[in-house]
């Protein structure tokens, strides 16, 4: 489970930029979990709400990976910056956890069209282990325990996030700061200690160049330091995207959790204030499966 979130981590870190394909995907939602300086960016002046429901069929006999989220909030005056509050439920395996986060993001604006925004978050995990239905078609996969098990994880985060529009944007953050310890019990008492949550920190610096009116793309490194290894590592990422009509066409050279050389095709339409989104990933792993994505946004407020 470590391993998975870590994964998502990383494709949160590179795939949710300002200007790439509709934000309110699930990857550019997510950011504003992970990222607390984040926070209101994509709706400075406003609020807004977002659903998302993503589906992927893998190799598991059962608990196939599913995960629905939902942020709200955004930028609010009087606190100088904006405030969001957040919530996601996973499902991979023989896990079904739940997220909640509350986080705050100043904003300084610094010129017409660059930002610096501070932010800081709390997050509550509470995990659920059933045992009982572990996958037998997975190598080393923990079976060791019966039953269910329970945990209850408290975290926090820190970060910073400087953009010059879309020409330039950087962002700093630290993950785990109290360094907790994920440990579960079950009802007879048996406990499992899923490790220790190291402190993480993150870089990235990239830049969005439009092409024409139809196109865009996106180039930026990714700086990565685990205090579990006491190793960093560095990741180049280049994005396209191609929307008309509504319809639209993402190729990266990312290697995330779903793909090395990904594609994503989809659609999505704006009525007002409300925007719908559906997308869909083909597998290119052997063993991994294909996305199926689906998510509104609903924005209101006056924008300042």
């Amino acid at each position: 489970m470590k391993k998975v979130l870590l994964y998502l981590v990383l494709a949160v870190s590179l795939n949710s930029f300002a200007g790439s394909d509709p934000y309110f995907r699930q990857m550019e939602n997510l950011l504003r979990m992970y990222n607390p300086s984040y926070a209101g960016l994509q709706d400075f002046g406003q609020r807004s709400f977002l659903l998302n429901v993503r589906n992927q069929w893998m190799d598991f006999q059962q608990g196939k990976p599913m995960s629905v989220s939902a942020v709200f909030g955004g930028y609010y005056e009087k606190l100088k910056g904006a405030v969001d509050g957040s919530y996601m439920y996973d499902q991979l395996g023989i896990y079904k956890n739940h997220w909640i986060s509350l986080k705050y993001a100043y904003s300084a604006k610094l010129g017409e069209e660059s930002n610096l925004n501070l932010g800081l978050r709390t997050t509550l995990g509470l995990i659920n282990a059933d045992f009982g239905s572990c996958p037998t078609n997975i190598p080393n996969y923990i079976c060791e325990f019966e039953g269910r098990h329970k945990g209850v994880i408290p975290d926090f985060d820190a970060g910073l996030m400087y953009n010059w529009g879309t020409k330039l944007f950087v962002s700093l953050s630290a993950r785990h700061l109290t360094q907790p310890s994920a440990k579960i019990k079950s009802l007879q008492g048996n406990e499992f200690d899923l490790g220790k949550q190291y402190l993480t920190y993150y870089a990235l610096a990239g830049s969005d160049f439009n092409i024409g009116e139809h196109g865009s793309f996106i180039a930026a490194l990714d700086y990565r330091y685990s205090g579990n290894t006491g190793q960093g590592n560095v990741r180049a990422d280049a994005r396209w995207r191609f929307i008309y009509g509504g319809f639209y066409c993402v190729l990266d050279d990312w290697n995330n959790y779903v793909s090395p050389y990904g594609f994503t095709l989809g659609f999505s339409k704006k009525e007002g204030k409300l925007h719908l989104l559906s997308s869909f990933e083909p597998s290119t792993v052997d063993g991994f499966g294909s996305t199926l994505e689906a998510g509104m946004k609903y924005v209101f407020g006056k924008k300042d």
